[in-house]
């Protein structure tokens, strides 16, 4: 059985007003471990004790299961998640409809244990439950446990816990779509979900009792088109464990751990209207940039990227570039290859009040590369062909370095090939230039640049043709004031 809900994040130290909270929370975190160590002692045992153990949620999910093996139709069945499925499909197959009908939720839910089917996927993985190797406190009533240390990159959320009668209780239900998708994952390669449910029920229902086709358990026991009404009407939403994870992000984030921070900020930043969460930029950016500023490089590059979002370098401000240098910087020493480009280009264009500096720009286009950028060759090959700062133009290492290009000239791009004429051209071959120059013309497709840069291609085809190079001198992003 696959306990982990996976959402991205990292326990990095607690701010002092953190630290401040988790005192505080300290005696519900060993409460919540210890409800949960009880719980599964009982369920591992197939104890119908543990049904004690459980909120009253879980209690109404059995009590909706209970009456979704009475009275639900074909399409109803086939409607719940593989999980909630397949506990109906038992339901059907081992009771009676007026045994079930004398049940309530919590009833249903310890016959489910005791009679060895609500575990029957975690028999059949061959799995435990786990151990909490933390607790994420979501408010003085809910908390959320986590089955594994963060990675690095993610929490591995597990079971949620609920306050009721002074005391923390599991919600097992909370858990369903994720183990569903488990199951899913496992039929998908063993012959198919019905495969799959017939092999479950046949360990739950004993050996030669497996079903040979399960359409007679999706027929209901009892026909009442009110009663299917209603269970259309109680419907549980199946991603409401998403709401307690993203409540759990938040509290990490509001308590300054940086990839919380950067989880957040990337929620806030594209909305989840499932989840009733409207996108937001501004909020997005006040988050990702703290995490940035906390040293986060993923939160660093996430801000460049919302800031400099656009087709048109030339429309951002002076100021968007000098809010994302310090980001754009932090990504780039942090070794990430996108922001090494970006920031070399900064270099190179003299943005966001840096000194413009072709030297500093290649090395940082070399590193890009070193690290997997296949595309930063063009650009070191472009400015060294067309560098504008004295000194620092080198067409021979230009050419040698456009070699590897030249060898590919049938799969270049027109910008390569553009590229590729510059630093021909650089060198005096001008012949091969506007051989070059004429190919990137004829290779671009309809709508790949926009008037202005094929313009520019145009005019450096007329360059070649006149026997001279060509040096940039056109911005790249808008001069400081």
């Amino acid at each position: 059985m696959r306990y982990a809900l996976l959402l991205l994040a990292l326990l990095c130290g607690p701010t002092t007003a953190a630290a401040a909270a988790q005192s505080v929370d300290q005696a519900d975190v060993n409460a919540v471990d210890a409800a949960w160590n009880r719980y599964t002692r009982l369920a591992a045992k197939d104890d119908g004790a543990s049904a004690e153990l459980v909120a009253e949620s879980t209690a109404q999910h059995y009590a909706f299961l209970r009456d979704v093996a009475l009275y639900a139709s074909t399409e109803q069945v086939r409607r719940l998640p593989l999980a909630d499925r397949l506990t109906v499909y038992g339901l059907r197959a081992k009771y009676e409809a007026p045994a079930l009908a004398g049940w309530d939720g919590r009833a249903t839910y310890r016959h489910c244990v005791q009679d060895k089917l609500c575990h029957v996927v975690m028999r059949h993985a061959d799995g435990n439950f786990p151990s909490l190797s933390h607790v994420a406190m979501i408010d003085a009533d809910s908390a959320l446990g986590e089955v594994q240390p963060p990675t690095g990159e993610r929490y591995v959320f597990g079971p949620e816990f609920a306050r009721e009668g002074g005391g923390w209780k599991t919600r097992p239900e909370r858990q369903t779509e994720e183990l569903s998708k488990f199951m899913a994952a496992v039929a998908a390669q063993s012959g198919g979900e019905t495969a799959l449910l017939q092999h479950l029920l046949g360990d739950f229902l004993g050996e030669g009792q497996a079903p040979s086709n399960l359409s007679a358990l999706e027929l209901a026991p009892r026909d009442d088109a009110a009663q299917r009404n209603r269970l259309n009407e109680r419907w549980p939403d199946y991603q409401a464990y998403l709401d307690t994870q993203i409540a759990a992000i938040k509290r990490k984030a509001d308590a300054g751990e940086a990839l919380a921070q950067y989880l957040y900020g990337r929620l806030l930043y594209t909305g989840l209207e499932s989840r009733r969460i409207a996108a937001d930029r501004d909020a997005a950016l006040a988050v990702l940039e703290r995490a940035s500023d906390s040293g986060h490089a993923e939160s660093a590059l996430a801000v460049v990227n919302i800031l400099l979002s656009t087709n048109d370098r030339l429309s951002l401000s002076p100021q968007t570039l000098r809010r994302a240098l310090p980001h754009l910087r932090r990504s780039a020493e942090s070794g990430n290859p996108q922001a090494m480009m970006g920031y070399a280009d900064f270099i190179r264009a003299g943005a966001a009040g840096l000194a413009s500096d072709c030297n500093q720009a290649i090395e940082w286009l070399r590193k890009a590369e070193d690290a997997g950028m296949a595309q930063a060759r063009n650009d070191r090959v472009w400015i060294l062909a067309t560098c504008p700062i004295a000194g620092q133009r080198d067409a021979k290492q230009s050419l040698a370095l456009s070699q590897h290009m030249i060898a590919r000239r049938e799969q270049l791009r027109a910008a390569e090939l553009d590229t590729v004429a510059a630093a021909l051209a650089a060198n005096g071959d001008f012949a091969q230039a506007i051989a070059f120059q004429t190919d990137a013309l004829a290779r671009l497709k309809d709508g790949e640049l926009d008037p202005k840069s094929r313009e520019r291609m145009q005019g450096r085809l007329a360059l070649y043709r006149q026997g001279r190079d060509y040096t940039e001198t056109e911005p790249l992003y808008a001069k400081e004031p």
